[in-house]
């Protein structure tokens, strides 16, 4: 894909777009391009538009809706509502034949939406525009999920993302429009991060961060609507038992019950950990040590010592569970009371690792939903365990960059 007159993109707020070198996007194999809309594309744009609007309006598009004129276009991309989105003409040679977009959602997440006329369509156009975006969304503005949103009944649309290799996601309610949507997806196939690479829990600069305590009282969590524990989800895991202090900060139990807020009624969290006293961390420690012994018996003591800090934290330096600002959490099936499929059973391996490559597509599915609730609610994810998620302590705050942790460790 070249990319034309361009400045540096990133997913941050730009300039306006009529203060932007236009952007050009076109691969040296297609005859299709994609232009950044200035002013003067807004007679095309309208006359695409207007040649059929009830083609346009018919699975809920709102776009003929929104330009009653030429002047309604001109507008928009002058004074765009939001700044931050990316919009696209997409041209065949030198006939405008459609639009494509793309917007920022946060978390390097972006949404793509298109449209094409209908005396273009049958030529594959938007599927032809979407490569073009998705290229330029991964590789230049560094987003790592790109999603897409159809109403449900447009199946044209449906199997051009598809084609594009988007994989189905789900279904929400779309109260602007009072439709429903099908939801799909599609992921850089790359790790942001290598294994290697990721934040570790005895990361100086992490340890470093100070902890000014502000007394905020452990509250139990098993009070919380649908909250079970292992013991209650089948397969019964042999090294998974139940937590012995099923509690936390209030802070941390309020942001759990926001976060079972917004799971689907169909799923339940399980407690896997949250509070740990310092004697029974310690003994975490030690329970890791032996085992990474066993299985590697000519290990020196230095790499033994570095891979038993990485897995298991030392409340003597720094432990998240020991401030009770941390929780480990799984999601079961309420009819089935199983385990979702995560790709990894709590094993400290590779696959450990939230964004590890190599899962499959109901894997990443399931580790995104568990991502999306709980960083909504506010927590921060230890980035080698799927499951551990923070707020308050050391982690939270130098992950959010906060001058301080708020959760001291409880002695």
């Amino acid at each position: 894909m070249a990319l034309e007159d361009a400045h540096a993109s990133q997913l941050t707020p730009r300039e306006p777009a009529q203060l932007l070198h236009r952007i050009i996007l076109r691969s040296k194999d297609d005859s299709v391009l994609l232009k950044q809309l200035i002013p003067d594309d807004a007679e095309g744009y309208f006359q695409l538009v207007n040649a059929d609007r009830t083609h346009l309006s018919q699975h809920g598009d709102t776009t003929a809706e929104k330009y009653p004129t030429v002047e309604a276009v001109r507008d928009s991309i002058v004074h765009p509502k939001n700044p931050d989105k990316y919009r696209f003409g997409i041209w065949d040679g030198d006939t405008m034949v459609g639009s494509i977009n793309l917007t920022p959602l946060g978390n390097d997440r972006v949404e793509s939406g298109s449209w094409v006329g209908k005396p273009h369509t049958g030529h594959n156009y938007a599927a032809r525009a979407r490569r073009l975006l998705v290229d330029y969304a991964f590789n230049q503005l560094n987003a790592q999920e790109i999603v897409s949103k159809i109403v449900v009944g447009n199946e044209p649309s449906r199997r051009s993302v598809i084609r594009s290799g988007y994989m189905y996601a789900g279904m929400e309610y779309a109260k602007d429009s009072k439709q429903w949507e099908w939801i799909y997806i599609n992921r850089k196939n790359k790790l942001s991060s290598s294994p290697d690479t990721l934040l570790r829990i005895d990361d100086p600069d992490l340890i470093q961060v100070p902890d000014i305590e502000c007394g905020e009282p452990m509250v139990p969590l098993l009070e919380l609507p649908r909250l079970v524990l292992p013991s209650q989800i089948q397969p019964q895991l042999e090294d998974i038992t139940d937590s012995e202090t099923p509690f936390a900060r209030r802070g941390v139990r309020d942001r759990l019950h926001q976060a079972i807020q917004l799971l689907p009624d169909s799923y339940m969290p399980v407690l896997i950990e949250a509070q740990r006293t310092v004697s029974f961390q310690r003994q975490v420690i030690e329970q890791v040590r032996m085992e990474l012994q066993k299985s590697n018996p000519t290990m020196s003591a230095e790499t033994l010592s570095i891979l038993v800090r990485s897995m298991a934290s030392d409340p003597d330096i720094f432990s998240p569970h020991v401030t009770g600002g941390a929780v480990d959490i799984a999601i079961a099936d309420k009819r089935t009371m199983t385990y979702l499929d995560m790709g990894n059973v709590f094993q400290h391996d590779h696959t450990a690792a939230t964004d590890c490559p190599g899962l499959t597509d109901k894997q990443y599915l399931h580790r995104r939903l568990l991502k999306d609730i709980m960083t909504q609610a506010g927590f921060v994810n230890y980035p080698r365990e799927w499951w551990h998620w923070s707020y308050g302590e050391k982690l939270w705050a130098y992950l959010h960059q906060q001058p301080h942790a708020i959760y001291g460790p409880i002695k």
